[in-house]
């Protein structure tokens, strides 16, 4: 059975993302990290196709007259400005040489906390597995063709 690549590509660039986000930011105690922060803004740019996809699923599922597909595209856009903001107060205290503990440290450190979504990744993680599963078990559509016939 010949199966859609798109649509599975689509899909499973949400389950990378929020993989790859959990485990560059770590459990949140670890310095900044160059690397770390680079596969972190990969991740986030993976989040993209992925709430393009969800969107023309949403799309397809609810018509022309249906608002949720642009909700959900409007919701995901605000979660990846939100993960994206929150890495400035980090690259702040690093390149402030700001030793850990004190309290200006504690304080732009609760400030990047805050602005994590960690629960964003969570259900983009569980979303995006459903839907690549959901890609396995469709058909992939078959091209029309004309025939010619020949005079």
């Amino acid at each position: 059975m010949n199966q859609p690549m798109i649509p599975r590509v689509g899909a499973a660039c949400g389950a990378v993302f929020a993989i790859v986000l959990v485990v560059a930011n770590g459990n949140g105690s670890q310095p900044f990290s160059g690397p770390r922060a680079i596969a972190g803004i990969a991740a986030l740019t993976l989040a993209v196709p992925f709430l393009a996809y969800l969107t023309s699923v949403l799309r397809a599922a609810e018509g022309a007259d249906g608002w949720l597909a642009r909700a959900a595209l409007a919701a995901g856009i605000t979660g990846i400005t939100l993960k994206l903001g929150s890495g400035a107060p980090e690259l702040a205290m690093y390149r402030a040489h700001l030793a850990a503990g004190t309290q200006l440290h504690n304080a732009i450190d609760a400030i990047a906390g805050g602005a994590t979504v960690l629960l964003f990744a969570l259900w983009t993680l569980l979303a995006s597995v459903h839907l690549l599963r959901r890609t396995w078990h469709s058909p992939a559509p078959v091209a029309q063709t004309h025939a010619t016939i020949g005079t």
